[in-house]
């Protein structure tokens, strides 16, 4: 039964506004829904569950709410109110499950919190694979009220994020909410609804399915079922023995257990078993990209999302292999005073939970060489050992690392560049594979080596593409490459990046000013303006109305809306700006154009540095702007260039375009050429400058060829780009040689002087003219110099060019 509680006053209100019926179903004391984030709502000691809210005030976007309306609905959203929730009951293989309905933007929700998935893993049960439960429970299992958390250290704000929550071993159960259940259940003419299979992040230390930003409800009115489950977290859930009672990673082995318990069960509760999306966020998207990988989950979900991280790092080895997870383990024992007579993973099973909490991690890693990982997730995309029948979306927040570095090293403020280095060198004992020379210098470019704040920030960046960044964005593009590999054209795979913070979960969280922090997608995810929308402006409940409608689009057809271009957009990467203020824009831009795709190659310009992109199903290395004479300014203009006379001492930034040369808007007067000055002057806000005398190069990838002796070396193209002599640029789009790359050649292009500065004739040494064909001429021996680095061969080069650039190669002839 349920109770309309509310004051006259309330209702005389109520009413001149056309009637807003407000129902709550209340859930009795100690299940506080509204938390977190989210402050606790009380009346008297009853805590209150969530608000029923007009379907006038629901179905409304960012426009249409007046100020009036919000400040109602702010109103609205602040009453609760004492009444008494109905129990359903559902038999499943757990036993009998009592949950109760709840009442939630004008849906009928039905909410099981804690059912039980698995035995308590306890005992001899220690470390070990889940066990499923044996025999359903006699007793009906209260599914109304929270049960307990894994182990762990309660976090500082634990009662705002899950109440008067409780940790303990047995813990293995999960939480269901659905629009449907029992009689209300379609018939077999009827479609069962998709599910959407949540798995929380915590760095697989912590987290919890009680959480109350893990409140399911307002998703599940979406018509989707939402389900999440806990799993054993730090040394319960990753500790590796090297035996069969201790195999390593059995907190994934929890969550591959309960997804096969829903597949078993959903339909139950009105679900369709092969409409699966499993979806998490930082440590859980980590999990989403382990059970895409795993061979134990192959055929258990249909669509996965993975928001903020995967479990792809440095390609030559994973974080922890089996030889250092065994010895991790018995370092554990001798802390927990284990001795040599017994053996160390008996020893730890009769260890008190509680103890090994004192030794806990910030960071807990998934063990590679396992049954459940048995290769790298590079590994299993270079032998197509995944499961590649899904459809895929993924996405970042923009300034995933901002305030998280602080968190893992507590003495990065103050920091100096030798300092930078120094956590540079000290992360890479744990990630591999960092240069940290050459990470130093790449993020420290162009910062101010005397301001430590500054430093810092760029540390959080370093951070934000090691942990998060990089990892998703390689994930993403891998599987997308490896489905157009395999013909999978009609497997959709999706990126985003979300650049929008709400003001609010910014000031909660910490995150600096300005920034799009980690974890900023998880509300507007899990519809929390609609839970507290006191504490949100009419901008975010409209985002987290528009994201929640695109996740769940998503679970139901494998496509998040109209507009969203697949990641592999025509060959190119297709990106989707998640912002309220523009939903339909879209950018075009490559990640991780750091450390982790970068390439080095040590020129008679000095080392040049490159990037790996990957262009038709082929990777391919980019170098922009290699200079190949000194700047052609002061007494040099009008003079033929001069090679560079000694290597640059700093690396030279080969990832991103340089300067054209200069050239005026000579589209006025030659409205042929119109397109040269649209590019050059407004598409591409190209630079020009009297410093332009650089080169571009796309040859197939070149770590691959300086590391295999005998390799032939690749024929080269020379492009001279057209203009008539007065404008063009290797810096315009149309003259992008990677794709001409694929087939095998090696593609340069160079800039050279245009009009005056390139042709002026002074008949002295000093202005000898046709100085742009002496540029060309430079950079001809630049190559023949140079391209064995790259691939090239010397005495396979071909010389090509358009309009004034056949000109100038008539002119070489």
């Amino acid at each position: 039964m349920f109770q309309i509680y509310v004051g006259s006053a309330l209702n005389t209100y109520l009413h001149g506004l056309m009637m807003t019926l407000i129902m709550v179903w209340a859930v009795g004391c100690g299940s506080c829904i509204g938390e977190m984030v989210i402050s606790c709502l009380i009346c008297g000691k009853v805590e209150g569950n969530i608000i029923k809210i007009s379907d006038a005030l629901y179905a409304m976007n960012s426009n249409e709410l007046s100020d009036m309306e919000y400040r109602e609905w702010q109103m609205i959203g602040n009453i609760v109110r004492n009444s008494h929730a109905f129990g359903i009951n559902v038999s499943t293989t757990s036993g009998v499950v009592r949950g109760q309905a709840i009442n939630v933007l004008n849906t009928s929700i039905y909410e099981f919190l804690g059912i039980p998935y698995a035995e308590p893993p306890v005992g001899d049960l220690r470390f070990a694979k889940p066990v499923p439960i044996e025999k359903p429970l006699n007793d009906i299992i209260d599914a109304t009220q929270p049960g307990n958390s894994c182990m762990q250290i309660p976090p500082e704000d634990a009662h705002e994020l899950w109440g008067n929550g409780t940790t303990s071993e047995d813990c293995l159960v999960l939480n269901i909410w659905t629009p449907i259940v029992g009689n209300n259940i379609p018939s077999k003419d009827s479609p069962l609804k998709p599910v959407m299979f949540w798995i929380y992040g915590g760095g697989l230390t912590s987290g919890s399915i009680f959480f109350h930003d893990y409140n399911g409800s307002v998703l599940a009115t979406h018509d989707v079922l939402l389900v999440a489950p806990n799993y054993r977290l730090g040394p319960f859930g990753f500790i590796y023995g090297g035996d069969e009672t201790a195999p390593g990673n059995v907190g994934f082995y929890d969550q591959l257990l309960a997804l096969k318990w829903v597949r078993e069960n959903i339909h139950l509760f009105g679900g369709d078993r092969d409409q699966i999306t499993i979806f998490g966020q930082s440590a859980g998207s980590w999990s989403v990209s382990a059970h895409i990988v795993s061979p134990l989950s192959k055929g258990l979900f249909k669509r996965a999302i993975m928001e903020s991280g995967s479990h792809m790092y440095y390609k030559e080895r994973d974080v922890i292999n089996t030889t250092e997870a065994i010895l991790n383990g018995q370092h554990l024992a001798e802390q927990l005073k284990c001795n040599s007579s017994e053996h160390w993973l008996q020893c730890l099973r009769g260890v008190d939970a509680k103890e090994f909490l004192k030794y806990e991690a910030l960071m807990t890693y998934p063990v590679e060489g396992t049954e459940f990982l048995p290769i790298s997730e590079q590994k299993a995309f270079e032998t197509k050992n995944f499961s590649s029948d899904i459809d895929l979306l993924a996405g970042v927040t923009s300034d995933e690392g901002s305030g998280i570095s602080s968190h893992i090293f507590h003495h990065i403020k103050n920091i100096t560049v030798d300092g930078f280095k120094e956590l540079v060198t000290e992360t890479n004992h744990i990630y591999h594979g960092l240069d940290a020379e050459n990470v130093t210098q790449f993020y420290l470019k162009n910062v101010d080596a005397e301001d430590p704040g500054a430093i810092e920030q760029a540390f959080d960046e370093f951070i934000s593409d090691l942990l998060f960044k990089c990892p998703t964005y390689l994930f993403a593009k891998q599987f997308a490459k490896s489905v157009q590999v395999q013909n999978a054209s009609n497997k959709n795979v999706y990126l985003y990046e979300l650049t929008f913070e709400s003001e609010f979960v910014a000031n909660v969280t910490g995150c600096r000013p300005g920034m799009v922090c980690h974890s900023a997608d998880v509300p507007f995810v899990f519809g929390i303006p609609f839970i507290i929308p006191e504490h949100f402006t009419r901008e975010e409940i409209f985002f987290s109305q528009e994201l929640m409608k695109m996740w769940t689009n998503f679970a139901k057809t494998g496509n998040p809306d109209k507009i969203w271009p697949k990641l592999l957009d025509n060959n190119e990467i297709s990106v989707r700006d998640l912002n309220p203020r523009n939903m339909s824009r879209t950018v075009f831009i490559i990640f991780c154009v750091g450390f982790a795709n970068s390439i080095d190659v040590n020129t008679t310009s000095g080392v040049v540095r490159g990037l790996t992109i990957d262009v038709l199903n082929t990777s391919v290395d980019q170098f922009l702007g290699i200079p190949y004479a000194e700047p052609p300014v002061g007494a040099l203009r009008f003079a033929k260039p001069v090679p560079i006379k000694q290597p640059s001492k700093e690396i030279i930034d080969a990832t991103a375009p340089g300067n054209s040369c200069l050239q005026t808007e000579f589209a006025k007067s030659s409205p042929t050429l119109d397109v040269f000055n649209t590019v050059i002057n407004s598409e591409l806000n190209l630079i020009q400058s009297e410093d332009c005398l650089v080169l571009n190069i796309w040859t197939p990838h070149t770590r691959i060829n300086r590391s295999m002796k005998g390799l032939p070396l690749k024929p080269v193209m020379f492009w001279i780009h057209g203009g008539g002599l007065i404008g063009g640029s290797i810096f315009m789009a149309d003259y992008n040689g990677s794709v001409l790359t694929t087939n095998d050649v090696i593609l340069v292009a160079t800039n050279y002087r245009l009009g005056p500065f390139g042709f002026l004739y002074g008949d002295r040494e000093d202005t000898p003219g046709n100085v742009g064909l002496y540029d060309q001429l430079l950079a001809l021996k630049w190559v023949r110099d140079n391209i064995h680095l790259f691939g090239g061969d010397k005495d396979q080069i071909t010389i090509f060019g358009q309009s004034a650039g056949s000109w100038s190669v008539s002119a070489h002839i």
